[in-house]
């Protein structure tokens, strides 16, 4: 991770609220693009994805990603075909901080992002043991995942690469199923853009407080009350970058957040910045 410099990309979330990430196209930057998964894989991947960084300055500056709490699967190969960069492959663990570091290249990155729920089953370990974590697949998948991060780099292109890792999905998810009760209460955040209170929204599931934390850390890494926030934050970027006269103090009150210093110290916490930079970021920025 390092501070900005430069030339900053600010990630916006999309328009559900849960869903992608839209990137802005920075000048000279990179060429990103994502896609719904295939259909026997839509219960547990959101997107898939891919993105070409080409090279660039050392001088370019920094990237920027706003968190969303899920975890991906990201392949990172030389885009020449060489073995000068050895291709990788690794699991990236939810996080309920931004992501900041420097823009390099040239590199050709792919992958897909999980559903919430994924993880767990995935793994095999609970979600919050994969929180804030970058996993290599060969560690978390042993000898099965040195052959599948072989296998993707000798692939005749994008499209075959991708199916590869999809393949490997399907096998790995057969037979797993979301927490019915965790799943309703994803529903609930999501409904409420995360203003429901603990207390309530525990019982709208017919479950104790201690018991949906409890599965919320096993299934999803992280508690009730943290993907509220996060539902919250996320409703208030989206605010901010399509409405970017609506005064700050007015979109503090529209999301639910008690005051000011509630506001100011919750954007902090998962974009690193404050509210008036945060707004000035994605006013810079030409969103695809």
């Amino acid at each position: 991770m390092t501070a900005d410099s430069g030339e900053v990309r600010t990630f916006v979330p999309g328009a559900d609220g849960d869903g992608p990430l839209t990137i802005p196209r920075p000048a000279g930057g990179s060429d990103y693009r994502e896609w719904p998964p295939p259909p026997a894989l839509r219960a547990g991947v959101d997107r898939v994805w891919s993105g070409r960084e080409r090279a660039l300055p050392s001088d370019a500056g920094s990237a920027r990603v706003l968190p969303d709490g899920k975890a991906e699967i990201v392949f990172e190969l030389d885009p020449s075909g060489s073995r000068e960069r050895p291709p990788r492959g690794f699991l990236v663990g939810g996080s309920l901080s931004p992501a900041v570091g420097p823009l390099t290249g040239p590199v050709l990155r792919f992958g897909v992002r999980l559903t919430r729920w994924t993880g767990a089953p995935l793994f095999g370990v609970p979600a919050c043991e994969l929180t804030d974590r970058t996993v290599p697949l060969d560690v978390v998948w042993g000898r099965s995942g040195r052959e599948l991060i072989e296998r993707v780099a000798d692939a005749p292109g994008l499209g075959a690469r991708v199916s590869l890792l999809c393949e490997a999905l399907g096998v790995r998810m057969d037979g797993a199923a979301p927490d019915p009760v965790v799943t309703a209460a994803l529903q609930e955040i999501r409904a409420s853009r995360g203003r429901l209170r603990i207390r309530r929204l525990a019982a709208r599931v017919s479950t104790s407080e201690r018991h949906l934390q409890r599965r919320f850390r096993e299934h999803v890494g992280f508690t009730p009350k943290q993907l509220a926030g996060l539902e919250r934050f996320r409703a208030a970027v989206r605010s901010m970058h399509r409405e970017p006269r609506r005064p700050l103090h007015g979109i503090a009150v529209r999301c639910g957040y008690y005051d000011q210093p509630h506001f100011v110290r919750e954007i902090r916490r998962y974009s690193g910045l404050t509210p008036t930079t945060l707004r000035s970021r994605l006013a810079a920025a030409d969103p695809t």
